[in-house]
């Protein structure tokens, strides 16, 4: 892999939404040279926010990444 990211995020106090919005927003501000392809692995909450980045925010979004695996502990 070129880049493994870690993404610590409140729990209780903000929707699983509003951490994948944070998220989508760290991820374009790397300044990425090509469309990456995202391999996932997600445990619990992590799960139901990247859910909300892959079904929610990535089909509306201009950044053209693609989700490879994603796996869900």
């Amino acid at each position: 892999y070129d880049v493994v990211l870690g993404f610590d995020h409140p729990t209780l106090s903000v929707d699983p939404f509003a951490n994948a919005t944070d998220l989508l927003a760290a991820l374009e501000r790397l300044g990425w040279a090509h469309p990456p392809e995202i391999d996932a692995v997600a445990f619990s909450r992590g799960g139901l926010v990247f859910r909300s980045l892959v079904e929610q925010l990535l089909p509306a979004s201009t950044w053209r990444a693609r989700v490879r695996r994603a796996v869900f502990v």
